[in-house]
């Protein structure tokens, strides 16, 4: 399990002081599903212990990471990063500092130390994930096949 860790400009929608990103992809690739699902998972179980833990979830597409090379390569690849301001030092009429929120910062490292501190590891919450996904799609197959059996009687006749 790679996790790419990065700042990446809070214009993709990501808001300093609202929490570090859990990156779904970027502008040309979408990250592994298992990796983001556990990502998620711990932050779901940080934030149920600990009221101040904030999280965004977002595709930031702004640009292209070191995920996605990892990721296309078949590597199980997940992303975070810290909503950043003044990108590339970029104010808008002027040279600006480039800044991130301490509490941003803060949650980063309780999310990433919750993820690796697991009790089986990393990978087993990632497993998990994706076992957690295909059950519950194996539990809806069979009920929305007969729900739509039952709609669209005519589907499959001569």
């Amino acid at each position: 399990v790679y996790v790419n860790i990065e700042c990446s400009s809070c214009r993709a929608g990501a808001p300093l002081g609202a929490g570090p990103v859990i990156r779904v992809g970027d502008r040309r690739w979408v990250f592994d599903a298992g990796v983001t699902g556990a990502l998620a998972t711990v932050a779901r179980d940080l934030d149920g212990k600990n009221e101040s833990f904030r999280v965004q979830r977002r595709l930031m597409d702004g640009g292209v990471c070191e995920a996605t090379p990892l990721s296309h390569s078949g590597r199980a690849t997940g992303a975070v990063a810290l909503p950043l301001d003044n990108y590339h030092n970029n104010g808008g009429d002027a040279l600006r500092p480039e800044a991130v929120h301490l509490d941003d910062a803060e949650n980063l490292v309780t999310l990433l130390t919750g993820l690796a501190s697991q009790p089986q590891g990393a990978r087993a919450v990632v497993d998990a994930s994706t076992r957690q996904l295909n059950d519950m799609f194996l539990s809806h197959r069979v009920p929305q096949i007969e729900r739509l059996k039952q709609t669209m009687p005519t589907i499959g006749k001569p």
